[in-house]
């Protein structure tokens, strides 16, 4: 009697056959689920279990620990982003590890990364909140705030280039080098990051040893340090591309004083930056930009206070928004002279906050591009020429009669608000009925869209119900 193959072993038969034939097997991917009542309650016992392609999703809350890719190609990604998502690495070292030959598949997205610092058995730690070791992975809206190592107090990379991109590193230490980012022997994508208030001896927002980063959009300010140079920036022997940033309020103070240089960046050991349509500013030291003989620097299309040469330079206060507080937040006014100066080649095609370049007649200087309104009659923010209702109802929540609904009048990107279109069902049905049937399918809509809620839709719902004849509601 021949035997049958086992229908359980039909599935294992077909992986064998298609691997010594060369066929392709898709692999599905899977979703760990990290947090309180999930299966897993660390976010490294579900790193340990995921496969190639899975994503470890992890629910909001403080997870004490400190965790490694362990080489693997997965997404590791917040549920409701870095504010509600925080892994504090418990004094014990830095706080997330790649150094596996992780690539730009290895994804981090979405986590406050605090509480990093050498530990009593270890006399030396690199690295603060992130340590990357040739390894390129992705890094994404994370903040990186209070973590003290001795080099890269928010982010070491040796022999690496990551793509880091929409993060703050902030309030961070080094107690000898890159207060925010420390590179070694590296070239990773930084863009629309916020580097601030960090400190260290030398190159307090960014310290560059024998690399070569591409650095766009991205405020670099308030970072100090207490020792040597660059405030801001210090480059040995490294050739970074900056390109739309804003380098402002930084600081160098020494001992003796009288030797501070490079408030702005300083670069030695035949280092060669490149910058275009940036902003240096207020920095304080004894000059913005300081370079070593052996060092050059190619400056274009940029606002350098006390000047420099280059083609499309300026020099003029860049006229910063200031907080009540009076403290700048780096964002252009109006009346800012940056605005229309920079250069169209070579600049992204955004700024720091995601608003499209440029937005008048130039690109702006800096990280941000100042939006220009035209001609908006209702006060929107929407261009009459793109506004689909030129005349709209700006109420803060919708009013259908005399009834508030509570819910927020939103504008959507075409200019209707909310109440707009509501005053649309009011104004075109021909009774009662026809209006409750047109708010109904109006709001049934927006809650299968994800615009409301459906206790937001039934308060809609139940004001439209509520009305005795049809009234206009502006």
């Amino acid at each position: 009697m021949k035997k049958r193959l086992s229908i359980r072993a039909i599935p294992l038969f077909v992986a064998v056959l298609a691997a010594i034939m060369h066929f392709p097997v898709s692999v599905q991917s899977a979703t760990l689920e990290v947090g309180t009542g999930k299966p897993y309650a660390t976010i490294q016992s579900a790193i340990a279990d995921a496969h190639s392609r899975d994503t470890v999703l992890v629910d909001d809350g403080k997870y004490i620990e400190n965790i490694n890719f362990l080489g693997k190609a997965i997404t590791v990604k917040s549920v409701n982003g870095a504010i509600k998502t925080i892994i504090d690495g418990n004094l014990n070292g830095t706080v997330v590890t790649f150094s596996s030959s992780e690539g730009s598949n290895s994804v981090l997205d979405g986590f406050l990364l605090t509480n990093a610092k050498r530990t009593a058995v270890s006399s030396f730690l690199n690295g603060g909140g992130i340590y990357c070791y040739s390894a390129s992975p992705s890094i994404k809206n994370c903040i990186i705030d209070g973590n003290q190592p001795d080099y890269g107090g928010g982010i070491y990379c040796e022999l690496s280039s990551p793509l880091i991109v929409n993060c703050t590193i902030t309030n961070n230490w080094a107690m000898s080098a890159g207060g925010g980012i420390f590179l070694k022997s590296s070239s990773p994508s930084i863009s629309k990051c916020i580097i601030s208030h960090n400190g260290s001896s030398g190159g307090a927002g960014l310290s560059l040893l024998m690399s070569s980063p591409s650095i766009t959009n991205c405020f670099i300010v308030r970072n100090g340090t207490n020792y040597s140079f660059g405030g801001g920036i210090s480059c040995h022997n490294s050739s970074p591309k900056i390109t739309n940033c804003t380098i402002s309020d930084n600081s160098v103070s020494t001992m003796p004083s009288g030797f501070e240089v490079g408030g702005g960046m300083y670069c030695d050991d035949a280092s060669s930056p490149t910058v275009l349509n940036s902003i240096f500013w207020g920095n304080v030291a004894k000059n913005e930009i300081d370079l070593s003989e052996d060092s050059s620097i190619n400056i274009t299309y940029s606002d350098i206070e006390g000047g420099w040469e280059g083609s499309g330079n300026i020099d003029a206060d860049p006229l910063y928004i200031y907080s009540n507080d009076n403290v700048p937040d780096y964002h252009l006014t109006d009346s800012s002279p940056c605005i229309d100066k920079g250069t169209s080649e070579g600049a992204p095609a955004d700024d720091i906050d995601n608003d499209p370049r440029p937005q008048g007649a130039g690109f702006d200087m800096g990280a941000d591009e100042v939006k220009v309104i035209l001609n908006d009659s209702d006060g929107d923010g929407v261009p009459d020429d793109s506004d689909q209702c030129p005349d709209s109802a700006l109420s803060p929540t919708i009013v259908i009669g005399e009834c508030d609904t509570g819910v927020a009048n939103e504008i959507s990107d075409d200019g209707c608000t909310r109440q707009d279109l509501i005053n649309d069902c009011i104004n075109t049905a021909r009774n009662k009925g026809a209006v409750v049937m047109c708010v109904a399918h109006l709001t049934n809509a927006w809650k299968r869209k994800g615009l409301i809620t459906g206790n937001e839709k039934g308060k809609i719902q139940r004001c439209a119900a509520k009305i005795k004849r049809k009234i206009s509601n502006g």
